[in-house]
C-alpha cells in the first residue's frame, strides 16, 4: 500500500490493483476480455446481415 497526498488530503492506493481508499478483491470476478481479433470478426460476421447504402443517404429510389 502506497499513501498519496495532495491539498493536504491523503489516501491509501494498491499499487496491484489500482484503486484507493476502498477495500476490494485482487480476485477478477469479469470474464476474459475479449481480443481485438475477436471483436473485429463480432463486426464483419454482424455487419454482413445488414444492408449498406453507401453512406450518402440516397436508397437509390
Amino acid at each position: 500500500m502506497t499513501t498519496l497526498a495532495f491539498d493536504g488530503r491523503a489516501a491509501l492506493y494498491c499499487e496491484r490493483c489500482g484503486f484507493a481508499d476502498i477495500e476490494a478483491s485482487h480476485e477478477r470476478d469479469a470474464p476474459a476480455s475479449e481480443s481485438w481479433d475477436d471483436a473485429i470478426l463480432r463486426f464483419r460476421k454482424r455487419a454482413a446481415g445488414t444492408r449498406c447504402d453507401g453512406g450518402d443517404g440516397d436508397d437509390g429510389g
